[in-house]
């Protein structure tokens, strides 16, 4: 859900060039005729894996193609009708929009598809408009009264479903995680080679424009997770094995932010960003963030990891709550005046600077290009996928096994958004957020899930 109405956008790859148009108020321009297309675009190494990918050799590993989409719950559309004001109204009525969303996305025909702004009670009609691509789901609603939240569908024949995780970014009387915002992952194995598994996730994150250091703890709080259920286990040098990720969905942030930065950089230093925007200050009378963010008695530290978990090798609970299981641990155990020296060799609590190990990259670029997947006072950017990047197969990482992007669904330019003067929904286009989707080739361990773990000492 945006906070505009929006002009409209490029139509589906699968679909005739057409006339798209909707009923608009004076402040919009009226309908025009557009003949532009999304498509794949080819990666520059794609034609070496999609070699690797014919193969009948299943253990040369899978090309697969993972979707992301803020698809608008019809609650909050209906809750906020003045934000789609300059749309036909018939546009906007839910077995329309779903016929429009179920187009697009059967043209694409993901494997793995991650949902956002799922409102619960529309979850079956939903899989019987998908029913043609084998849909099994998983769904972790926002907590609180809303009835929306996020939803990962995968491919039942491709993929079994290992673990699933939930995350709720709420957590009682800790500043900055005080909202109803969630997160979903799931761990999946390709059905014909069960030891080749990878991470699949999804959150919307808050959308308040002000408090990017609310979206900066969420962040902190997903990465520690993710940090932790990828975790596979020690190579036999000890070295730390982890799983390949994908991170989707609505992030609610624009390129080069501060969260951004930290999710594709794997650092960030906080302490001197402005309080509530995270911008780097531009007065000298402006308050900074300062050295602590999160409290040391969630048990994150700011290498985003649980420190309970790391520090028992992996071995330990997280504190957050959550609502598949109580995993808080002692909360008499207090990290906030340790003598680093003594009881936190690494100190790594309070120091002004998050470090992540994850090496995610986005499937667009963000760099060289303009894109635009939402209106939000302008054509911007907030949704994403992201992945861990693997270079090369013949360099070694922390990841067991890895992914390679072989091709992107193309997004318009914000000159071409705005070219187009039209809004969204409309009558091709089921939402007002454009989807994003990614074809990758994925390769499972070259141990074929064997671990070897060394000796104790």
């Amino acid at each position: 859900m945006q906070d505009e109405s929006v002009p409209c956008i490029a139509e589906d790859k699968n679909l005739s060039s057409m006339s798209q148009s909707c009923s608009t108020n004076s402040s919009v321009p009226s309908g025009q005729e557009t003949n532009a297309r999304r498509d794949f675009e080819e990666i520059h190494f794609a034609s070496d894996i999609n070699k690797m990918g014919s193969t009948s050799d299943q253990s040369k590993g899978t090309l697969f193609t993972f979707m992301s989409y803020n698809i608008l719950a019809q609650d909050l559309l209906q809750t906020h009708p003045y934000l789609y004001k300059s749309c036909n109204p018939k546009h906007l009525e839910w077995k329309f929009r779903l016929d429009r969303l179920a187009s697009e996305i059967l043209a694409i025909r993901p494997d793995i598809l991650c949902l956002q702004e799922v409102q619960q009670n529309h979850i079956p009609s939903i899989l019987k408009a998908l029913s043609a691509l084998n849909f099994e789901h998983i769904f972790k609603k926002k907590t609180g009264m809303k009835t929306d939240g996020c939803a990962i569908l995968y491919n039942k024949n491709v993929f079994d479903l290992v673990e699933k995780h939930t995350v709720e970014y709420y957590q009682p009387n800790v500043r900055y995680l005080d909202r109803e915002n969630v997160a979903l992952i799931a761990k999946l194995c390709l059905k014909q080679q069960p030891s080749s598994c990878f991470i699949a996730s999804t959150t919307h994150l808050l959308y308040n424009p002000r408090r990017q250091d609310v979206r900066l703890a969420q962040i902190q709080l997903l990465l520690a997770e993710l940090d932790h259920i990828s975790f596979k286990g020690f190579d036999c040098q000890g070295k730390i094995r982890r799983l390949p990720i994908l991170l989707s969905g609505d992030f609610n942030l624009k390129p080069h932010s501060a969260p951004y930065n930290l999710l594709t950089q794997g650092n960030l230093a906080y302490h001197n960003l402005t309080q509530r925007t995270l911008e780097p200050p531009t007065d000298a009378n402006l308050a900074t963030t300062g050295h602590i963010f999160l409290p040391s008695e969630l048990g994150i530290n700011d290498n985003c990891q649980h420190y309970d978990v790391v520090s028992q090798s992996y071995k330990g609970q997280a504190r957050i709550q959550n609502t598949d299981k109580n995993r808080m641990l002692d909360e008499n155990r207090d990290f906030s005046n340790k003598n680093p020296d003594e009881k936190d060799p690494h100190n790594l609590f309070a120091t002004g600077q998050l470090r992540h190990a994850l090496n995610l990259v986005s499937v667009y670029d963000h760099h060289n290009r303009s894109e635009a997947t939402t209106f939000q006072d302008k054509w911007v950017t907030v949704d994403y996928i992201f992945y861990s990047q693997h270079f090369s197969p013949s360099v070694d990482s922390d990841y067991d096994g890895y992914l390679i992007l072989q091709s992107r669904y193309s997004l318009p330019s914000k000159k071409d958004c705005y070219k187009m003067n039209l809004v969204i929904p409309n009558a091709y286009l089921g939402s007002d957020h454009l989807s994003l989707a990614g074809r990758f080739y994925f390769q499972g361990p070259k141990s074929n899930g064997k671990e070897c773990v060394p000796k104790d000492k």
